[in-house]
This record gives structure tokens, C-alpha cells and sequence, in this order.
């Protein structure tokens, strides 16, 4: 099933109020939910303090994700969006960013999912040319992780938030743009945690399905892991690069405190 074929229904149902002003999150819930993928995937760098802290794994051992002000991503256009309001000058375009764009960028968090664990690009950008790892979840096996786990679409103009002002709750506007990202980052094949407000830095999540070490893991990340996948019994595999294909692979590691 491609989620594209309810872009238009999930948009509607997203800006949609009733009489008491409320909107219709729960039908939008309900219409994304059967395109959740069974498992999503989360790429982690694996990189060490000066203090010998990574917290991508202490976040591991929590059973926590960091979420992320929009503004702090590495694409600039993130959760942007476009407004039918023209800046003449400097001092114009300055106060549409301080008075609607800044505003809505840092009114919630995001984390952000691969449906993809195979993607060469993903494990370049998000996982230190592969010296990092990733790691498995599935979403449906928390209620509230589901339900605040929304997809990507990909397109080649930024979303046009003006015909939507008048008719949406101004603590929801952000999510719309969220949803929206350029034709480049298709290969991302993203979904993701969004929560409006400042509702902290770390939201929990289920226990993961797998850990995959990548095919250039660095020594104390592997070290670790083996020791979190051991003791908690979760599945440990390693990445590793096809010899006759442009193709990721991967081998389960047995699940040995010695190995």
C-alpha cells in the first residue's frame, strides 16, 4: 500500500474542526494506521563524549528517543512552509520570521524513522559513514507511539499553509509542514514522532525488535551493543556490503556474552 493514495483525506482530516473547535485526530489516526510499517528504523551515529559518554547508547539502554526542534536539522527547509504574505524588504521578511515561521518551527519536537534499514545513504548520513548503528522498532507495539507517528511526503514545492489560517486550531498548524519535505529526501522513506509543544527532550519507546551494527562499526560501539543485546535479549546483527551488488547485507551475531 503506498501512503500517497491518502495524502489528500489525511491533510483534510488534519485541518478539519467541529462545532466545539476540536479536530479530527482520531479519524486521521485511523486512516494512517494501516500504513504504518510493522517495523521502523532509527540511525544512530554511536559517537563518544570526551567523557566516554555516547548517549545514542545510553538512550539504548533507556528505552529512549531524543526529539528535535525542527531548526536544528540538516536540511534548512525543514518543516517550512509557504504563506501568502510577500516581504517588500529586510525588515519585513524579519518580522514574518519572528512573528509566524520561528515560531511554528519551535512550537514541537521530532523524531525521525526509516522504513528503510538497507539504505547506503542512510548509513552514510545518520550512521558516520557506517561506523554507527540502527535500530529497530515496531511502532504498533506501543499505542502512543503509533498514534503520534505520522509519514513523510515528498514534494518539489514547499506546503502552502495560507487557504488552511482560518480554518485550523494555531496549536496544529506546525504539523502540516512537518509532514512535507523536498522531492531530494525521498530516498529517506521517512516517518515520523511529532509532539506539539515543549513536551521535553526524550519520549519513551518500545523495547527493540533488533540492533544492526554497521558494516564499519566503531570498536567500543560494537563492544557495547553486544553487551545491551546480550543481557537483554534483543537480536544483534552486523551490515555488511554485497561483493557483486550495490546492495546492503546483514548477518545475525550470535547473541554470545563472549562473542
Amino acid at each position: 500500500m503506498d501512503v500517497e493514495n491518502i495524502y489528500d483525506e489525511l491533510i483534510k482530516l488534519i485541518i478539519e474542526v467541529d462545532d466545539l473547535g476540536a479536530v479530527d485526530v482520531k479519524t486521521a489516526q485511523q486512516l494512517k494506521s494501516p500504513f504504518i510499517p510493522k517495523s521502523i528504523f532509527k540511525y544512530r551515529l554511536g559517537q563518544y563524549s570526551k567523557d566516554g559518554i555516547c548517549w545514542d547508547i545510553e538512550n539504548l539502554k533507556n528505552n529512549a528517543i531524543r526529539m528535535t526542534l525542527p531548526e536544528d536539522f540538516n536540511d534548512p527547509y525543514d518543516s517550512s512552509f509557504n504563506i501568502s504574505i510577500k516581504a517588500n524588504n529586510e525588515i519585513e521578511r524579519q518580522l514574518l520570521d519572528q512573528i509566524i515561521y520561528s515560531p511554528a518551527k519551535r512550537s514541537m519536537r521530532i523524531c525521525c524513522f526509516s522504513e528503510s534499514i538497507e539504505s547506503m545513504l542512510m548509513w552514510t548520513h545518520y550512521a558516520s559513514d557506517h561506523k554507527g548503528f540502527a535500530i529497530e522498532y515496531g511502532p504498533h507495539e506501543k499505542t502512543s507511539f503509533a498514534l503520534q507517528l505520522w509519514p513523510v511526503f515528498y514534494r518539489d514545492e514547499l506546503f502552502d499553509i495560507s487557504k488552511y489560517l482560518t480554518r485550523i486550531k494555531s496549536s496544529l498548524i506546525p504539523i502540516l509542514p512537518a509532514l512535507h519535505k523536498a522531492f531530494d529526501w525521498k530516498y529517506e522513506k521517512e516517518w515520523r514522532l511529532i509532539m506539539a509543544g515543549q513536551q521535553g527532550d526524550s519520549f519513551q519507546v518500545p523495547t527493540p525488535k533488533a540492533i544492526y551494527m554497521g558494516s564499519n562499526v566503531c570498536p567500543d560501539v560494537e563492544r557495547d551493543l553486544k553487551e545491551i543485546a546480550y543481557e537483554r535479549k534483543i537480536k544483534l546483527c552486523r551490515m555488511s556490503h554485497d561483493r557483486n551488488k550495490f546492495k546492503m547485507d546483514m548477518t545475525l551475531v550470535e547473541n554470545s556474552k563472549n562473542n
